[in-house]
């Protein structure tokens, strides 16, 4: 009990701190080498996970899965876990995640179902379709589901225009309705080198301060990688490592909260299959 106590205290102050109020499902899934590189999700390889907020990334073919586990800033009471998967059709590519955050308390579950085409090859678009679960001890549950959408336009080589909607149809959950948070998100990402891929993006969710995130990813081996990022709301740095061999990869990353100086770290494993 004195534990449970201890934790609520820490985080009620941490919270006043960093001037936010903290709502159910503000936690998104994000592939860890997206984390590393300042939450952005275009990202010069398709990863499963990041296609639920950014469903236009299935206009490129690919088969993959990847499941992934993470803890925010260090506390065992903020675990989570993703597994997601993509897969080529001949109609359109689609894309399945399912993951919690929390504990046996409190409870967030997601199931989301993504497509994805493309137009004329330079325009990309997507969507989803998101299942939010929340569980509260013996209090009881609640459901709802959101829509989401995202489209990508090569404007010349290597350089990629993307823009994406979360929960455009504003759900809400329980019985007083609170609204989940809805976010926009636009940048641009470019291959500056065969070894070296940088983003920039602009986000706004509309309940709190607008943010730019900025990633690098560097790969100074063939098959290993180095990435850092910045965001500027709430002001976050970011790192990360990433291995690959032959269909296997394995990626980790830490990033670090500059108004509670606690460390958040996320590591994933994932494998492609041939088409």
């Amino acid at each position: 009990m004195n534990k449970i106590f201890a934790n609520i205290l820490f985080w009620g102050i941490s919270i006043v701190q960093m001037n936010i109020c903290l709502g159910a499902f503000e936690h998104v899934p994000l592939s860890t080498m997206g984390l590393s590189t300042g939450r952005i999700v275009e990202l010069p390889v398709v990863h499963p996970v990041d296609v639920m907020t950014h469903p236009a990334l299935l206009a490129n073919p690919s088969e993959r899965a990847e499941v992934l586990w993470g803890r925010l800033f260090n506390q065992p009471n903020l675990n989570y876990g993703y597994c997601a998967g993509v897969m080529s059709t001949p109609f359109a590519n689609m894309g399945v995640l399912g993951g919690t955050f929390g504990n046996q308390i409190y409870r967030e579950t997601i199931f989301a179902f993504s497509v994805g085409k493309s137009w004329k090859e330079k325009l990309q678009f997507g969507t989803t379709v998101s299942v939010y679960h929340l569980q509260i001890g013996k209090y009881g549950s609640a459901q709802t589901f959101g829509l989401n959408v995202s489209w990508r336009y090569v404007i010349v080589d290597k350089f990629v225009w993307s823009t994406r909607l979360k929960n455009i149809n504003a759900p809400t959950l329980g019985v007083n309705g609170d609204r989940l948070s809805q976010n926009i998100s636009t940048g641009i990402s470019t291959t500056l080198h065969e070894r070296i891929f940088a983003s920039v993006e602009w986000a706004h969710d509309l309940d709190f301060e607008r943010s730019l995130n900025f990633g690098i990813i560097y790969f100074p081996l063939k098959n290993i990688g180095i990435s850092s990022g910045f965001c500027s709301f709430p002001t976050e740095i970011t790192a990360g490592l990433f291995f690959r061999k032959n269909r296997l990869y394995i990626e980790y990353a830490a990033s670090i909260n500059q108004k509670i100086y606690r460390i958040s770290q996320q590591i994933s494993l994932g494998l492609s299959f041939p088409r």
